[in-house]
């Protein structure tokens, strides 16, 4: 099976919980000062939080990936702070840095006999924390 990224011990993969869709956000400090009847001076003061949003999606009775989902609402719940490791060029993961879960979103859509949906949808916001950022 082919690994896309590791969320600490949540493995996202091409079997499994596929991750499609990433979207990062980033925000940099620069509060402006009116200097004398000139143009505002901007001093930079700091950086903001990055977030980064993964849309993954599962087909559980196909493709499995419901035990990474309870993975990560474990993560979520317990607050934790793992690595964000994300798979490269030749199968090197490449440390993104330290994140931790501030929001996740499951949606179950099309139930089957069984009771599970056919089709999982989730969204994973995570907040880069710590001293490692990419």
């Amino acid at each position: 099976m082919s690994v896309l990224a590791a969320l600490g011990p949540a493995i996202l993969m091409v079997i499994g919980l596929n991750p499609h869709e990433d979207e990062w956000s980033g925000e940099a400090s620069w509060p402006s000062a009116q200097v004398f009847d000139g143009d505002p001076l901007y001093q930079p003061t700091g950086m903001g939080e990055e977030v980064l949003t993964l849309r993954c999606r599962t087909w559980p009775h196909v493709m499995g990936g419901l035990d990474t989902l309870e993975t990560l609402k474990a993560l979520m719940r317990g607050r934790e702070v793992v690595p964000y490791i994300r798979i490269a060029t030749h199968l090197a993961g490449e440390m993104q840095g330290d994140v931790a879960i501030r929001k996740l979103r499951h949606r179950e859509a099309r139930k089957a006999p069984d009771g599970v949906g056919r089709t999982h949808d989730v969204e994973i916001e995570l907040v880069f924390v710590g001293d490692r950022w990419r």
